[in-house]
């Protein structure tokens, strides 16, 4: 009974002490994250209902009316299809200011803004070496680019006589017919300007030539916009606008860089954030959510214990507590087995032997296989190793011969 008897040493007690001490700081930790768990459950669920609200109150950013990215009946993303289709490289001239160098043809529609000095002196400067302009406004804020063109339109005055064609001169295809809503009339200074449409003897819709460049001048953009683009006057006259460009090599833009209101950032996740009901609800829950967490005094994840707050054994001692324990229960012919096996294997696999084969075939194997190994040795090992009552003197002094063999004749 003394083998049984549990000796009050640091290796017993340690088992002990640890699950004492660690009991009610585990159930403290496990009320504490269950309470903050439902805390944050609630806390996303809030934030979840927020932006529902946000997404259904919240007045929805509206695309520039004349946008090409604008799908609505005042939008210009049909002119932008059709030109695609036909071959052209469309795009937004967004820069502030606007290079039109990057472009061989420039559409400005009704611009929200003026042009700056600078852009106006970019611009004459761009058509005079060989660019194509087209201005389709009927409000006065396109005047200090047309006046660099001796050029003004009169948004004041609103024309209410039928647009007639003035003279056979867009032929490419022929055009007869635009649907002009109320332009504005066009008042020139030069006498180069050839007028192709006029409503009450007043030039609605004029060209001339600047230059190496061409430029259009008309006192409405509605033939530009989706309900105006249905209309068959509409494309042809479009498609004599690109008279003489060669699809697939001319680039094409549209300057919207005078917007104002977000919609001039070009399709991109941030643009979705910043225009959108639903971005803006998610950039308001994605704070909420950080803000949360900033309270909580804590990055993202699970709290971790300090050091000195975890009563953790390490494996060393739960391999010495086990062997220990292995030894007190008598269990010492199964140790005794456990170093056999291990012998046998490593001398099989060091010099290409069967395993299964009996212990006296084993021993002359090995020994035939490396005149070193005394078989009669090797096979009182193996009896001292089937031993059924061996004591534990005996038991460590059979392990440390099995270890001297592997040492000796197991390494590879």
């Amino acid at each position: 009974m003394s083998d049984y008897t549990p000796p009050q040493d640091q290796d017993n007690t340690t088992p002990q002490e640890p699950q004492s001490s660690e009991a009610a700081p585990g159930n403290q930790w496990f009320a504490f994250a269950s309470n903050e768990l439902v805390v944050l459950m609630g806390a996303v669920a809030g934030l979840v209902l927020i932006t529902v609200l946000a997404i259904i109150f919240l007045p929805e950013a509206s695309e520039q009316p004349l946008s090409v990215n604008n799908d609505s009946p005042g939008g210009v993303s049909r002119v932008r299809a059709w030109l695609e289709s036909e071959g052209y490289n469309v795009s937004r001239a967004i820069g502030d200011p606007i290079n039109p160098t990057n472009f061989d043809v420039l559409y400005i529609l009704s611009p929200a803004g003026q042009h700056s000095p600078e852009e106006v002196e970019r611009i004459t400067g761009w058509v005079r070496e060989g660019g194509t302009l087209i201005i389709a406004s009927d409000i006065e804020t396109v005047n200090p680019l047309l006046e660099a063109f001796d050029l003004s339109i009169d948004a004041n005055y609103v024309v209410q006589d039928r647009v007639a064609l003035s003279a056979p001169t867009l032929t490419r295809p022929a055009v007869v017919d635009v649907p002009l809503r109320f332009p504005a009339p066009i008042t020139a200074e030069r006498d180069d300007t050839v007028p192709h449409f006029i409503a009450e003897d007043t030039p609605v819709l004029v060209s001339f030539r600047e230059e190496e460049g061409n430029v259009f001048v008309m006192g409405s953009a509605f033939p530009f916009t989706n309900s105006g683009f249905r209309a068959d006057g509409s494309r042809r006259l479009i498609a004599n606008f690109m008279g003489g460009t060669i699809p697939g090599e001319t680039r094409v833009g549209f300057d919207e860089g005078q917007i104002g209101d977000g919609s001039q950032l070009p399709p991109s996740i941030l643009a979705w954030l910043l225009s959108s009901n639903a971005g803006r609800g998610t950039v308001l829950f994605g704070v909420m959510m950080l803000a949360y967490f900033i309270s909580q005094g804590r990055r993202f994840g699970r709290p971790v214990p300090l050091e000195e707050d975890r009563l953790r054994r390490e494996p060393v001692e739960y391999i010495v507590a086990l062997a220990s324990l292995f030894r007190r229960s008598g269990r010492r012919p199964e140790t005794l087995q456990h170093y056999k096996k291990h012998l046998r294997r490593r001398l099989a696999e060091r010099y290409a032997l069967d395993p299964s084969m009996s212990d006296s075939r084993f021993a002359h194997a090995a020994a035939a296989r490396n005149k070193s190994i005394n078989e009669d040795e090797l096979r009182s090992l193996f009896t001292k190793l089937d031993k059924e009552n061996a004591s534990e003197a005996e038991m460590l002094a059979t392990a440390a011969e099995v270890n001297e063999w592997l040492n000796r004749f197991g390494a590879r």
